[in-house]
C-alpha cells in the first residue's frame, strides 16, 4: 500500500469513529513502514500495514478497523500493534526511546503520530541486529535508507553518530556493523535497492 492508500483508510476510520460516538478516540503512533513512507525514506515506496506502538485497542475500535478493511478490501491487520509484544508498551519504549511527530491530517477522532527519523534509526538498528533470529528482510534496507537521510555515507560516520548517542555499534550491534562494512566495500553503502540479499 502507498501512503495515500493509508490516508484514505484512516479518513474512513475517523468517519466511523465520528458516527459511533460511544467508541473511544484512537491514538496511533506509527513506528514501522508507514512512518518510513511518511518521511519519504523507503525507496520501494510501499508497505503492508501501519505498525502502531500502542496498547491493544478495545473491541469496538477493532470492529471499526475491520470495517475499514472490509470496505476497502484491505488485510484485516492493516492497522496493528504487533510491535508491542505481550501488550508491554513500556519495555518497547525503553528499548527505542521514541520521539513522536504529530501528523495534521484534520482527523476529528484520531490522534496520529509518527516516529521521528532518529527513533526509526534506533528501531531499525535493533531489528536489523535481530535478523538471524527473525529473518525479516526489510529492516536492513530500511536502515540504509535512514542512513542516507541522515547524510551518513560510511560505517565510520555512522559509528561516530552513534557514539554521540552513547551507542557502541561494534559492541552492541556486531551483525549490523559487519553488513554495513560489506555494503561499503561493494560501493553501495546507502543503496537499499542493491543491498546484498545474503544477509
Amino acid at each position: 500500500m502507498l501512503l495515500d492508500d493509508f490516508k484514505t483508510a484512516l479518513i474512513l476510520l475517523d468517519h466511523h469513529l465520528i458516527m459511533n460516538p460511544s467508541v473511544e478516540n484512537m491514538e496511533i503512533r506509527a513506528i514501522g513502514g508507514f512512518a518510513m513512507l511518511y518521511h519519504n525514506m523507503r525507496q520501494n515506496g510501499y508497505t503492508a500495514d501501519i505498525d502502531s506502538l500502542t496498547v491493544d485497542w478495545d473491541t469496538q475500535q477493532l470492529i471499526l478497523i475491520e470495517r475499514v478493511a472490509s470496505t476497502l478490501d484491505l488485510p484485516s491487520d492493516w492497522l496493528n500493534n504487533y510491535n508491542v509484544l505481550d501488550n508491554d508498551l513500556e519495555t518497547v519504549e525503553n528499548m527505542i526511546e521514541p520521539f513522536w511527530e504529530f501528523v495534521d491530517w484534520n482527523f476529528k477522532r484520531i490522534i496520529l503520530k509518527v516516529a521521528d527519523v532518529e527513533t526509526l534509526m534506533r528501531s531499525k538498528l535493533i531489528a536489523s541486529e535481530d535478523y538471524p533470529l527473525t529473518q525479516r528482510v526489510q529492516d536492513f534496507p530500511d536502515l540504509l535508507d535512514i542512513l542516507k537521510r541522515l547524510n551518513l555515507h560510511s560505517t565510520q560516520e555512522f559509528r561516530s553518530f552513534l557514539e554521540e548517542l552513547d551507542i557502541d555499534l561494534d559492541l552492541e550491534y556486531p551483525f549490523v556493523a559487519e553488513k554495513l562494512i560489506e555494503q561499503e566495500k561493494a560501493g553501495v553503502f546507502t543503496d537499499s535497492l542493491q543491498f546484498s540479499e545474503q544477509l
